[in-house]
Order: C-alpha cells, then sequence, then structure tokens
C-alpha cells in the first residue's frame, strides 16, 4: 500500500492545501484507490459496531484489485476551511450506511473524507445486476467525478463548498446514484 501514498505525493499536498491542480486520469486512478485505503483505514479505528463501517469483503476486494470497485463511483470537491481555521489540515471521516435497521452483506454506503480544502467523497451501491455498474455522478459546479477515471480535470471546482455544509453533504437524504449497462455510457468529456 505504499505505493499509493508514492502515487499521490506530488499532488496530494496541494490538494490539501487548496492549490489549483491538473489531475491527469493516472493521477485520478491514484487518487481514488488512495482514498479507498485512507477510507478503511478510518471505518477501522472505529469501535462502535453499527456505525462507519465498512464491509470486509469489500476491503479484501482493494487489497485484489488495488482500485475502487464497480459497485462504486467517487468524486472530488473543495472545501473551505472552517472560521478562524490557521490553516490545519483538518480531517474529517464520515461513512453512514443506507442498509440499517436490517444489516445487509452487501450495504450501500456514502463515504466521505476530507483533509484540509481537499473533499472526496464515495458512493458504494449495495448490489448491482451482473450487467450493471454505477453510472458516474452528475455534472455538478462544486464537483469533478473522480471514479471512474475521466478525461484530465482541474482542481479545485468552479465553486467551493462551505464548511457548514459537510453534514449534509456526508450523510444525504437521498443517494446520488443511478446504474447503468457499460454500453449505455458515454465518455465523461
Amino acid at each position: 500500500m505504499n505505493g499509493l501514498e508514492n502515487e499521490v505525493r506530488p499532488f496530494l499536498p496541494d490538494l490539501i492545501n487548496g492549490r489549483a491542480v491538473e489531475l491527469t486520469p493516472e493521477n485520478q486512478e491514484a487518487l481514488a484507490s488512495w482514498s479507498l485505503k485512507t477510507m478503511f483505514m478510518f471505518a477501522g479505528q472505529n469501535k462502535h459496531p453499527r456505525l462507519e463501517m465498512l464491509p470486509l469483503k469489500d476491503c479484501a476486494a482493494f487489497y485484489r484489485d488495488r482500485e475502487p470497485s464497480r459497485f462504486m463511483i467517487a468524486r472530488i470537491g473543495a472545501m473551505e476551511p472552517w472560521e478562524n481555521d490557521e490553516g490545519s489540515a483538518m480531517v474529517e471521516f464520515v461513512c453512514p450506511q443506507y442498509s440499517w435497521p436490517a444489516p445487509t452483506a452487501n450495504p450501500t454506503y456514502v463515504s466521505t473524507l476530507r483533509i484540509g480544502w481537499l473533499l472526496i467523497q464515495l458512493v458504494r451501491a449495495g448490489s448491482l445486476d451482473d450487467d450493471q455498474i454505477l453510472a458516474p455522478f452528475d455534472p455538478h459546479p462544486m464537483f469533478h467525478p473522480l471514479w471512474p477515471v475521466g478525461a484530465t480535470l482541474t482542481w479545485p471546482p468552479p465553486r467551493q463548498l462551505p464548511a457548514a455544509h459537510m453534514a449534509a453533504i456526508a450523510r444525504p437524504t437521498t443517494l446520488p446514484i443511478q446504474w447503468a449497462r457499460p454500453s449505455e455510457l458515454t465518455d465523461r468529456t
């Protein structure tokens, strides 16, 4: 997993500090993989048995494939610092599941990681048919799609998210996901 750290090292400090970055498809793949690994690490530190737990089979699939699965999509945004923040790289991690109170073997969850200005949100669908994948996020002025990988993008997006919106973004009342068949998807550029 140290390889993931090395792949994001050239541009991650700029993202955390809010400086403009061109993210190539290779950078996006590295960042999506690094983000998922980091989310697993945060979730593994959680001691509550029902909150912010990510399925072990997702961890095993990531260890095997070294990238998010076809059940996942991710987007990247920029979140303004908290008021009176003196330049710290605040870290926040939220990961609600949407299958409670009846746990399932394939939960749907939204995992949101914020470090400084960098905001990554990953959505995992509970289950899909063999011929389905998650469709990329719809265009949004405050987010860029990150996974599946697309064309080179400039970060930050045109508008930054206010820090006060973290709870609403991390715990959406509706899930921003749609499924598709690979042949139905077009290039995101």
